[in-house]
């Protein structure tokens, strides 16, 4: 089983969690290729992921603008909904703002009251990737930082 299949199986088994799998274009009905997944974190934000050999093709993107305004119908009562990226994650950071998110803050305290120690470990794992230091061992990976960037998306601006 894939990570995102593994993060999709554990967020479906939540009956509050909204979240959707990502399938490849033109794969045809009932594929049952999953190569990433969208949803609303712990923290109440948009989360996606998807398969490295999807990135660049637009599917972050057009899975983004499809979540929205189905998220939105799902819960009426909201009226934004937030997202956070690393702060060197370029890519991220274009998708939200092209599906309609403001660029609110930046800050590096958040992600450490949040994050339990092994999860601060797996999220130092994925910027040492970003930042082409993969294997650097977890001394190392201390040391980089976790500037986060914040982004928020309006019921009203989607139209």
């Amino acid at each position: 089983m894939t990570q995102a299949e593994e993060w999709a199986a554990e967020g479906l088994s939540r009956t509050s969690s909204f979240y959707f799998v990502v399938e490849p274009r033109f794969a045809g009905f009932n594929s049952h290729r999953i190569i990433g997944v969208i949803g609303l974190n712990r923290f109440d934000s948009i989360f996606y992921m998807l398969d490295t050999n999807a990135w660049g093709q637009g599917y972050a993107t057009e899975a983004l603008r499809a979540y929205l305004p189905a998220l939105f119908k799902h819960l009426p009562a909201r009226e934004y909904v937030d997202a956070s990226t690393i702060d060197g994650n370029i890519a991220s950071q274009r998708v939200l703002e092209k599906c309609g998110f403001i660029r609110e803050s930046h800050d590096t305290e958040s992600i450490r009251r949040t994050l339990e120690e092994d999860e601060e470990d797996e999220l130092r794992k994925s910027v040492a990737e970003l930042l082409g230091a993969g294997g650097a061992p977890a001394a190392a990976r201390k040391n980089l930082p976790l500037k986060m960037v914040h982004f928020r998306c309006y019921k009203q601006t989607l139209g």
